[in-house]
């Protein structure tokens, strides 16, 4: 592990229960779909079991899914008056550029051919003008903000008034590059993270955030970049809810989880930019660590989770800070690769 931690161990599920979705299956991790099911299966009966969200699978694999679920010899059983494995909970994704259609056709396959080995827990697709067609599904929504900085707040405010009618909603926001976009500065995931609390507009996250601190790593043009670290957007978040929602200390009398800002004019967004761009793991630990149960509560009613192909990479590092207490059986988490292109 990279750090090593004095902190007192603590467990806080408030903060970290379901965090990380399962993206095994997409890059640079490209799992097989038959892997992918096992190893998820394996963990939610783990020591990890309450860290990880449901499994993410792309629309256009639901084929070999169903066939891997529906193959399997324990399922058999269970059909047969016995036990069998319980079902996977799924969230199903069509990243940008992939039609509705084929989503729509995805989740109907799953309902029909696979709804006693598969709980759909819901949809992730990309903002585009028929977009709301999914919400006929009856699922809960992920919308994830695509397109040119000019158009974020636009695709924001559409995906907050869905939520002000009552919809189960939520947005979505890559935090690393792709050969086509670029990763989000400190400023620009400050903005779209103070935006969402602002609006109590919940969001997830995908991509990068597999590292406790930021961390140089290749990127896909092959030069380099620095990721976003995970405890700083948790921190981050904590902030802006705390300074929103009239709960954040200032000045002296400042927190070790809000330190005061270098300057009393200080903004929210400047404290929280800050925030992103610290690079202490240990001293982002130890805040990260004071935290109440009912302020991780409030961050995670905004910040509600994230894709990673890695889920073993970040609970290995937030072990190894402290963060967590080691497993009764620990598993060793792989190195993470740095081309991460997570769902």
């Amino acid at each position: 592990m990279p750090y090593v931690s004095t902190v007192t161990p603590a467990t806080t599920p408030a903060l970290f229960h379901r965090l990380l979705d399962d993206a095994a299956v997409f890059p640079p991790g490209l799992a097989p779909v038959d892997v992918a099911v096992t190893e998820f299966r394996r963990r939610a009966s783990g020591p990890y079991a309450d860290l990880v969200g449901p499994l993410l699978i792309g629309a256009g694999a639901v084929g070999p899914l169903i066939d891997v679920v529906t193959g399997d010899t324990g399922l058999a059983a269970a059909k047969d008056g016995g036990a069998g494995p319980a079902p996977v909970d799924l969230a199903l994704v069509a990243r940008p550029g992939t039609p509705l259609t084929v989503l729509a056709d995805a989740v109907s396959r799953v309902r029909a051919e696979a709804a006693a080995s598969l709980a759909l827990t819901g949809v992730e697709l990309a903002h585009s003008p028929g977009w709301r067609a999914a919400l006929e599904w009856g699922l809960p929504v992920a919308v994830e903000i695509v397109g040119p900085p000019e158009s974020v707040i636009g695709q924001l405010d559409d995906v907050a008034r869905v939520r002000a009618d009552g919809h189960p909603v939520r947005t979505k926001l890559r935090t690393q590059s792709t050969p086509d976009t670029p990763l989000p500065e400190p400023a620009a995931l400050g903005a779209f993270l103070l935006w969402c609390v602002r609006h109590r507009l919940p969001f997830k996250l995908t991509g990068g955030l597999h590292h406790a601190a930021p961390t140089r790593a290749t990127a896909p043009d092959g030069g380099t970049e620095t990721q976003h670290g995970l405890l700083n957007v948790l921190l981050a978040t904590e902030l802006a809810d705390a300074s929103v929602w009239g709960t954040a200390p200032t000045g002296p009398g400042a927190t070790a989880a809000h330190p005061s800002p270098d300057a009393e004019s200080a903004t929210v967004l400047e404290r929280v930019i800050s925030t992103l761009a610290e690079t202490d793991p240990r001293d982002l630990a130890r805040r990260t660590s004071e935290l109440t149960d009912d302020r991780a509560a409030a961050l995670r009613r905004h910040f509600t989770s994230y894709g990673c192909c890695g889920v073993l990479d970040p609970i290995g590092e937030l072990t190894a800070l402290a963060l967590l207490a080691p497993a009764a059986s620990p598993e060793h988490p792989a190195e993470t690769t740095p081309e991460d292109e997570d769902a």
